[in-house]
């Protein structure tokens, strides 16, 4: 009974050798430019930079550390630093100017 199996899938392993056979068309249903495109452009150029070890060394050398979030990790971080830094700057009567 296993033989039988494996003989069923010999041809589907076969047709993944070719696959695929012809051209691939992929729609992207942004337009060359636009908001979502350039987005996309961007992190995927961020992304690639940060990830050399020369950025990697730049930073430690400049005493900086990379930390990778998610969103709600992210949030979480920048509620940490309001909550550490918002008594200090309150009690030294520091505002925004326009």
């Amino acid at each position: 009974m296993k033989t039988r199996r494996l003989l069923c899938l010999a041809p589907l392993a076969a047709m993944a050798q070719e696959f695929p056979s012809r051209q691939i068309i992929i729609v992207v249903p942004f337009a060359p430019g636009s908001n979502s495109d350039i987005t996309a452009r961007l992190s995927r150029e961020i992304i690639s930079a940060v990830a050399t070890p020369q950025f990697r060394e730049r930073l430690v050398a400049q005493g900086a550390e990379m930390v990778a979030f998610e969103p709600a990790g992210a949030a979480a971080f920048l509620r940490a630093g309001d909550e550490r830094w918002r008594p200090p700057v309150r009690a030294l009567g520091i505002t925004i100017a326009d």
